[in-house]
């Protein structure tokens, strides 16, 4: 994705974020080539389109990432494809906080991410 920009989208609101490119990582906040700001811009049928990411996800239950391509339309979110190898860093990049926390980090706790990870430093061996 040479030149997109990725935004952090709320994900209670579908309002987008400032954005970052992976070229630097200094804060967009414009579409690039205007002075037209996208912070606060509301994702239309956000919710909708949340909601079908999460039915989608929960089809496949073993896997452990997968990048949606959701398309929004005047009829609604389309479900395009569903990527096991795509970008995390687009969501990590522009994030406001660390992303390791409430859910996600319950979800790595189930797992036994702290486990695996003290192993992983010698400290479990």
């Amino acid at each position: 994705m040479h030149g997109a920009v990725g935004c952090w989208v709320d994900p209670e609101t579908g309002a987008l974020g400032r954005g970052r490119t992976r070229g630097h990582d200094d804060d967009i906040t414009t579409i690039p080539g205007t002075d037209r700001s996208f912070v606060g811009y509301i994702l239309p049928e956000w919710r909708a389109a949340r909601d079908l990411a999460l039915r989608a996800a929960d089809a496949f239950p073993w896997a452990r990432s997968i990048g949606w391509d959701i398309g929004l339309g005047e009829s609604g979110p389309v479900l395009i494809e569903g990527n096991e190898r795509w970008s995390p860093s687009l969501i990590q990049m522009p994030a406001p906080t660390g992303l390791l926390r409430g859910e996600l980090r319950a979800v790595r706790d189930e797992l036994g991410g702290a486990q695996r990870r003290s192993w992983r430093f010698g400290a479990g061996a």
